[in-house]
């Protein structure tokens, strides 16, 4: 006989057993608290405004028409009379 145990992981192999296992359990952790905690957030598909974006710092720096400039060219975009006929994409 080898050794005193037929058909064991030895030690390398349950590192590795217990590896799985933790990172198993931490994608299950990471699904589950998506889901309780921020379902709603992950449904929400608009875009972000400049505010969110982090673009607020760059349209405080603009001059004030250049800022209504930007934002009737926005307003274009998303009411579908700019110059690409309503195809934002």
């Amino acid at each position: 006989m080898a050794e005193g145990r037929a058909g064991g992981l030895g030690r390398g192999g349950r590192v590795l057993l217990y590896l799985s296992l933790a990172v198993n359990l931490l994608v299950v952790g990471l699904v589950v608290g998506a889901l309780v905690s921020g379902g709603e957030k992950l449904r929400d598909r608009r875009p972000p405004s400049a505010g969110e974006a982090g673009f607020g710092p760059v349209f405080a720096a603009l001059e004030p028409e250049d800022r209504r400039a930007s934002r009737a060219g926005r307003a274009a975009l998303c009411s579908g009379s700019g110059a690409s006929g309503g195809r934002a994409r």
